[in-house]
Protein backbone atom coordinates (compact mmCIF):
# COMPACT_ATOMS: atom_id res chain seq x y z
CA UNK A 1 0.00 0.00 0.00
CA UNK A 2 1.22 3.65 -0.89
CA UNK A 3 1.54 5.76 2.31
CA UNK A 4 -0.74 8.69 1.63
CA UNK A 5 1.96 11.51 2.25
CA UNK A 6 -1.20 14.53 2.05
CA UNK A 7 -2.18 16.89 5.02
CA UNK A 8 -5.63 15.74 6.34
CA UNK A 9 -6.75 19.10 6.21
CA UNK A 10 -8.83 20.30 3.17
CA UNK A 11 -8.18 16.23 1.83
CA UNK A 12 -11.51 15.69 -0.53
CA UNK A 13 -10.32 12.38 -2.21
CA UNK A 14 -8.99 9.42 -1.39
CA UNK A 15 -5.41 8.38 -2.97
CA UNK A 16 -6.17 5.06 -3.77
CA UNK A 17 -9.71 6.30 -5.72
CA UNK A 18 -7.01 8.77 -7.68
CA UNK A 19 -4.78 5.97 -8.52
CA UNK A 20 -7.34 3.43 -9.25
CA UNK A 21 -8.89 6.07 -11.74
CA UNK A 22 -5.41 7.08 -13.12
CA UNK A 23 -5.18 3.36 -14.10
CA UNK A 24 -8.80 3.28 -15.99
CA UNK A 25 -7.29 6.58 -17.61
CA UNK A 26 -4.22 4.98 -18.95
CA UNK A 27 -6.25 1.45 -20.25
CA UNK A 28 -8.58 3.81 -22.15
CA UNK A 29 -5.41 5.34 -23.84
CA UNK A 30 -5.39 8.94 -22.19
CA UNK A 31 -1.89 10.61 -21.72
CA UNK A 32 -2.99 13.51 -20.47
CA UNK A 33 -4.69 14.22 -17.28
CA UNK A 34 -7.01 16.92 -18.35
CA UNK A 35 -8.90 14.45 -21.33
CA UNK A 36 -8.94 11.92 -18.63
CA UNK A 37 -10.87 13.73 -16.43
CA UNK A 38 -13.34 14.43 -19.26
CA UNK A 39 -13.88 10.79 -19.81
CA UNK A 40 -14.11 9.79 -15.79
CA UNK A 41 -16.87 12.69 -15.53
CA UNK A 42 -18.54 10.96 -18.39
CA UNK A 43 -18.61 7.61 -16.10
CA UNK A 44 -19.39 9.70 -12.85
CA UNK A 45 -22.41 7.59 -11.49
CA UNK A 46 -20.22 4.10 -12.46
CA UNK A 47 -17.06 5.49 -10.58
CA UNK A 48 -19.85 6.62 -7.58
CA UNK A 49 -21.04 3.35 -7.14
CA UNK A 50 -17.74 1.74 -7.85
CA UNK A 51 -15.30 3.59 -5.38
CA UNK A 52 -18.40 5.59 -3.50
CA UNK A 53 -16.76 9.02 -4.32
CA UNK A 54 -18.04 11.60 -1.81
CA UNK A 55 -17.18 14.19 -3.82
CA UNK A 56 -17.02 13.46 -7.15
CA UNK A 57 -14.27 12.85 -9.39
CA UNK A 58 -11.00 14.70 -8.99
CA UNK A 59 -10.12 17.62 -10.86
CA UNK A 60 -7.49 17.39 -13.29
CA UNK A 61 -4.83 19.52 -11.40
CA UNK A 62 -5.12 17.28 -8.55
CA UNK A 63 -4.48 14.41 -10.39
CA UNK A 64 -1.45 16.20 -11.46
CA UNK A 65 -0.43 17.41 -8.14
CA UNK A 66 -0.50 13.70 -6.80
CA UNK A 67 1.72 12.21 -9.81
CA UNK A 68 4.01 14.91 -9.35
CA UNK A 69 4.59 14.60 -5.52
CA UNK A 70 4.61 10.78 -5.40
CA UNK A 71 7.80 8.53 -5.91
CA UNK A 72 7.43 6.84 -9.09
CA UNK A 73 9.74 3.85 -7.94
CA UNK A 74 7.27 3.70 -4.95
CA UNK A 75 4.59 3.45 -7.22
CA UNK A 76 6.14 1.28 -9.51
CA UNK A 77 6.81 -1.18 -7.24
CA UNK A 78 3.60 -1.10 -5.52
CA UNK A 79 2.02 -1.24 -9.13
CA UNK A 80 4.04 -4.51 -9.64
CA UNK A 81 3.06 -6.46 -6.37
CA UNK A 82 0.04 -5.65 -7.37
CA UNK A 83 -0.16 -7.00 -10.77
CA UNK A 84 1.87 -10.23 -9.45
CA UNK A 85 -0.56 -11.01 -7.30
CA UNK A 86 -3.38 -10.76 -9.88
CA UNK A 87 -1.23 -12.57 -12.76
CA UNK A 88 1.70 -14.92 -11.66
CA UNK A 89 4.71 -15.17 -14.09
CA UNK A 90 5.70 -18.00 -13.11
CA UNK A 91 5.97 -20.73 -16.36
CA UNK A 92 5.05 -18.06 -18.26
CA UNK A 93 6.29 -16.10 -21.50
CA UNK A 94 7.45 -12.75 -20.13
CA UNK A 95 8.84 -10.40 -23.17
CA UNK A 96 10.32 -7.37 -22.46
CA UNK A 97 10.90 -4.41 -24.74
CA UNK A 98 11.78 -0.72 -24.61
CA UNK A 99 9.79 2.16 -26.46
CA UNK A 100 9.72 5.58 -26.52
CA UNK A 101 6.52 7.61 -25.24
CA UNK A 102 5.75 9.48 -28.24
CA UNK A 103 3.09 11.46 -26.25
CA UNK A 104 5.83 12.65 -23.99
CA UNK A 105 8.38 13.33 -26.69
CA UNK A 106 5.39 15.80 -28.18
CA UNK A 107 5.17 17.42 -25.18
CA UNK A 108 8.90 18.28 -24.86
CA UNK A 109 8.88 20.36 -27.75
CA UNK A 110 11.67 18.16 -29.87
CA UNK A 111 13.66 17.46 -26.48
CA UNK A 112 14.42 13.91 -25.98
CA UNK A 113 11.56 11.44 -25.28
CA UNK A 114 11.16 9.33 -22.57
CA UNK A 115 11.86 5.76 -22.59
CA UNK A 116 10.00 2.97 -21.29
CA UNK A 117 11.02 -0.49 -20.42
CA UNK A 118 7.79 -2.77 -20.57
CA UNK A 119 7.23 -6.14 -19.98
CA UNK A 120 4.46 -8.22 -21.12
CA UNK A 121 2.55 -11.66 -20.18
CA UNK A 122 2.73 -12.54 -23.72
CA UNK A 123 -0.06 -14.76 -23.40
CA UNK A 124 -2.16 -12.88 -21.60
CA UNK A 125 -1.83 -9.73 -23.26
CA UNK A 126 -1.07 -8.03 -20.06
CA UNK A 127 1.54 -5.76 -18.89
CA UNK A 128 3.43 -6.98 -15.49
CA UNK A 129 6.00 -4.07 -15.02
CA UNK A 130 7.38 -0.86 -16.30
CA UNK A 131 10.66 1.35 -16.01
CA UNK A 132 11.40 4.60 -16.97
CA UNK A 133 14.99 5.05 -19.25
CA UNK A 134 16.54 8.01 -19.41
CA UNK A 135 17.73 7.25 -23.53
CA UNK A 136 17.68 4.55 -25.62
CA UNK A 137 21.24 3.95 -25.03
CA UNK A 138 20.97 3.07 -21.45
CA UNK A 139 18.74 0.14 -21.83
CA UNK A 140 21.41 -2.63 -21.73
CA UNK A 141 22.56 -1.58 -18.12
CA UNK A 142 19.25 -1.01 -17.18
CA UNK A 143 17.24 -4.25 -17.64
CA UNK A 144 19.30 -5.64 -15.33
CA UNK A 145 17.73 -3.69 -12.57
CA UNK A 146 14.18 -4.36 -14.11
CA UNK A 147 14.59 -8.14 -13.71
CA UNK A 148 14.76 -7.12 -10.34
CA UNK A 149 11.02 -5.71 -9.95
CA UNK A 150 9.81 -8.67 -11.90
CA UNK A 151 9.12 -12.46 -9.83
CA UNK A 152 10.53 -14.68 -13.05
CA UNK A 153 10.87 -18.03 -11.66
CA UNK A 154 10.65 -20.69 -13.97
CA UNK A 155 9.29 -18.10 -17.02
CA UNK A 156 10.56 -17.71 -19.92
CA UNK A 157 12.10 -14.22 -20.54
CA UNK A 158 12.28 -13.07 -24.62
CA UNK A 159 13.98 -9.55 -25.50
CA UNK A 160 14.77 -7.85 -28.90
CA UNK A 161 18.24 -8.10 -29.74
CA UNK A 162 19.83 -5.61 -27.48
CA UNK A 163 19.27 -8.12 -24.86
CA UNK A 164 21.39 -10.50 -26.10
CA UNK A 165 24.41 -9.65 -23.15
CA UNK A 166 25.59 -11.98 -20.80
CA UNK A 167 25.06 -10.18 -17.49
CA UNK A 168 21.32 -9.95 -18.56
CA UNK A 169 21.46 -13.66 -19.33
CA UNK A 170 22.92 -13.79 -15.75
CA UNK A 171 20.82 -12.31 -14.26
CA UNK A 172 17.89 -13.98 -15.59
CA UNK A 173 18.96 -17.19 -14.85
CA UNK A 174 20.56 -16.46 -11.31
CA UNK A 175 16.48 -15.61 -10.77
CA UNK A 176 15.62 -19.24 -11.42
CA UNK A 177 14.17 -18.27 -14.83
CA UNK A 178 14.59 -19.01 -18.63
CA UNK A 179 15.93 -17.09 -21.35
CA UNK A 180 15.66 -17.29 -25.30
CA UNK A 181 17.62 -13.90 -27.00
CA UNK A 182 17.94 -13.50 -30.92
CA UNK A 183 21.62 -12.79 -32.32
CA UNK A 184 22.39 -10.37 -34.73
CA UNK A 185 24.92 -7.88 -35.63
CA UNK A 186 24.97 -6.37 -31.97
CA UNK A 187 27.14 -10.00 -31.56
CA UNK A 188 29.07 -10.62 -34.92
CA UNK A 189 31.25 -13.87 -33.23
CA UNK A 190 28.54 -15.37 -32.03
CA UNK A 191 26.58 -15.21 -34.62
CA UNK A 192 29.36 -16.02 -37.05
CA UNK A 193 29.91 -19.32 -35.06
CA UNK A 194 25.96 -20.18 -34.56
CA UNK A 195 25.24 -20.13 -38.30
CA UNK A 196 28.72 -21.77 -39.20
CA UNK A 197 27.89 -25.03 -36.81
CA UNK A 198 24.47 -25.09 -38.67
CA UNK A 199 26.28 -24.80 -41.94
CA UNK A 200 28.71 -27.47 -41.62
CA UNK A 201 26.27 -29.58 -39.92
CA UNK A 202 25.18 -32.84 -42.49
CA UNK A 203 21.77 -32.44 -42.79
CA UNK A 204 20.68 -35.48 -42.72
CA UNK A 205 22.50 -36.53 -39.64
CA UNK A 206 19.08 -36.07 -37.44
CA UNK A 207 21.12 -36.73 -34.27
CA UNK A 208 22.85 -33.51 -34.46
CA UNK A 209 19.87 -30.73 -34.75
CA UNK A 210 16.21 -30.49 -35.40
CA UNK A 211 14.77 -28.69 -37.89
CA UNK A 212 11.15 -27.45 -38.70
CA UNK A 213 9.72 -25.98 -41.75
CA UNK A 214 6.45 -23.76 -42.80
CA UNK A 215 5.21 -22.27 -45.90
CA UNK A 216 1.96 -20.17 -45.81
CA UNK A 217 0.54 -18.98 -49.22
CA UNK A 218 -1.68 -15.66 -49.04
CA UNK A 219 -2.59 -13.96 -52.03
CA UNK A 220 0.07 -12.62 -53.54
CA UNK A 221 2.53 -13.41 -50.57
CA UNK A 222 4.80 -16.38 -50.09
CA UNK A 223 5.89 -17.02 -47.04
CA UNK A 224 8.80 -19.86 -46.01
CA UNK A 225 10.06 -20.30 -42.23
CA UNK A 226 12.26 -22.72 -41.58
CA UNK A 227 14.15 -23.22 -37.94
CA UNK A 228 16.84 -25.40 -36.64
CA UNK A 229 17.69 -26.30 -32.99
CA UNK A 230 20.74 -28.38 -31.51
CA UNK A 231 21.47 -28.59 -27.53
CA UNK A 232 25.14 -29.02 -29.20
CA UNK A 233 26.71 -25.38 -28.32
CA UNK A 234 30.26 -26.60 -27.91
CA UNK A 235 30.55 -24.05 -30.95
CA UNK A 236 30.51 -21.27 -28.00
CA UNK A 237 32.89 -23.16 -26.39
CA UNK A 238 35.60 -20.60 -26.38
CA UNK A 239 33.17 -17.89 -24.81
CA UNK A 240 33.02 -18.57 -21.37
CA UNK A 241 31.09 -16.25 -20.45
CA UNK A 242 28.10 -17.38 -21.79
CA UNK A 243 28.71 -20.25 -19.61
CA UNK A 244 24.27 -20.61 -19.00
CA UNK A 245 23.62 -21.18 -22.81
CA UNK A 246 22.16 -24.48 -23.19
CA UNK A 247 20.83 -24.50 -26.58
CA UNK A 248 20.93 -22.67 -30.11
CA UNK A 249 18.81 -21.91 -32.68
CA UNK A 250 18.75 -20.29 -36.23
CA UNK A 251 15.55 -19.38 -37.90
CA UNK A 252 15.51 -18.30 -41.61
CA UNK A 253 12.76 -16.39 -42.83
CA UNK A 254 11.76 -15.30 -46.67
CA UNK A 255 8.96 -13.57 -48.29
CA UNK A 256 7.83 -13.29 -51.53
CA UNK A 257 5.58 -11.06 -53.44
CA UNK A 258 3.98 -11.66 -56.66
CA UNK A 259 3.50 -8.55 -58.46
CA UNK A 260 2.65 -8.02 -61.79
CA UNK A 261 4.22 -6.53 -64.55
CA UNK A 262 4.29 -4.98 -68.27
CA UNK A 263 6.59 -6.48 -70.70
CA UNK A 264 7.72 -5.40 -74.13
CA UNK A 265 5.01 -6.95 -75.81
CA UNK A 266 2.56 -5.33 -73.16
CA UNK A 267 1.80 -8.74 -71.95
CA UNK A 268 0.99 -9.10 -68.17
CA UNK A 269 4.19 -10.61 -66.18
CA UNK A 270 4.51 -11.94 -62.92
CA UNK A 271 7.82 -10.12 -61.11
CA UNK A 272 8.98 -11.66 -57.62
CA UNK A 273 9.97 -9.36 -55.18
CA UNK A 274 11.85 -10.85 -52.66
CA UNK A 275 13.80 -11.06 -49.09
CA UNK A 276 15.45 -12.82 -46.62
CA UNK A 277 16.10 -12.46 -42.77
CA UNK A 278 18.35 -15.20 -41.05
CA UNK A 279 18.31 -14.91 -37.17
CA UNK A 280 20.18 -16.52 -34.77
CA UNK A 281 19.10 -17.46 -31.05
CA UNK A 282 20.66 -18.78 -27.82
CA UNK A 283 18.89 -20.32 -24.82
CA UNK A 284 19.22 -20.88 -21.20
CA UNK A 285 17.03 -23.96 -21.56
CA UNK A 286 16.42 -27.36 -23.94
CA UNK A 287 13.29 -26.10 -25.49
CA UNK A 288 13.22 -27.99 -28.66
CA UNK A 289 12.12 -27.16 -32.42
Amino acid sequence: MINDWRDERGKRHRLVDILIMSIYGTLWGYTDFTNMCKELCYHEKYFKELLGLENGIPSHDCFSLVFRMMSADVFLDKFVTWLNELFTTRGKHVAIDGKAVRAASEKSHGENPLYILNAFLVDEKILCGQMRIEEKKNEISTIPQFLDYLDIEDAIITIDAIGAQYKIADKIVSKHGSYILPVKHNQPTIQSLIEGYFECLDETSCDSFESTSSLIKDHDRVKIRSAKYSEDVSCLSDMPEWASVRAIGLIKRSRTILQDKKNKDGKIANADIGSEETVCYIMSDRFGA
